[in-house]
């Protein structure tokens, strides 16, 4: 009977909060996130030139994105069993040189910056990835669900964002 109660009283301040409109505080760390108006999806914008600036200020190697034809950047987290699905994939899409003209990142969203680090001891990633911080959040705005794409087309100049598993025969496509 102290459950249905207990329930019952969480239904109705829920529902006090959505007739009131009372907003409840957002634990999303992309929330208000201004965009770099360039490359449009949508309602995404993204400038290329900026996440090249951003991804060579976090990496220890430079990388001129223009030399490819497509650069596929993807969210995951190192909890998120989808997540590490795709990365097998496309650790054997770049193993098998299925996508020569394409470079992928990966950015690792996990709060534990050290969780990135533990993951890859363990499965090596082909591909560069790195832990999300405030720049790398500001140029692609709303990311609240992992695994997130956007596939830049540099040839192009277009984004399209997907929003879960992509799997081998998508990549292909």
């Amino acid at each position: 009977m102290k459950r249905f109660i207990l329930v019952a009283l969480i239904g109705v301040f829920i529902l006090f909060l959505n007739i009131y409109n009372i907003p409840m505080k957002s634990t999303d760390p992309f929330e208000n996130v201004d965009l770099t108006p360039s490359l449009n999806t949508n309602n995404v914008s993204i400038d290329i030139n900026s996440i090249s600036k951003v991804i060579n200020q976090t990496s220890s190697k430079t990388v001129d994105f223009n030399q490819y034809d497509t650069v596929v950047v993807t969210f995951w987290a190192t909890w998120c069993t989808s997540c590490r699905r795709e990365n097998a994939i496309v650790n054997d899409i770049i193993k098998n040189n299925e996508y020569t003209s394409t470079y992928f990142i990966g950015i690792c969203v996990d709060s534990d910056d050290t969780a990135m680090d533990r993951y890859l001891a363990i499965n090596p990633l082909q591909f560069d990835s790195f832990n999300i911080n405030k720049d790398i959040a500001n140029l692609f705005g709303n990311v609240s669900v992992v695994p997130t794409h956007y596939i830049i087309d540099m040839l192009a100049k277009t984004v399209t964002k997907h929003i879960g598993l992509l799997d081998h025969k998508q990549f292909l496509n």
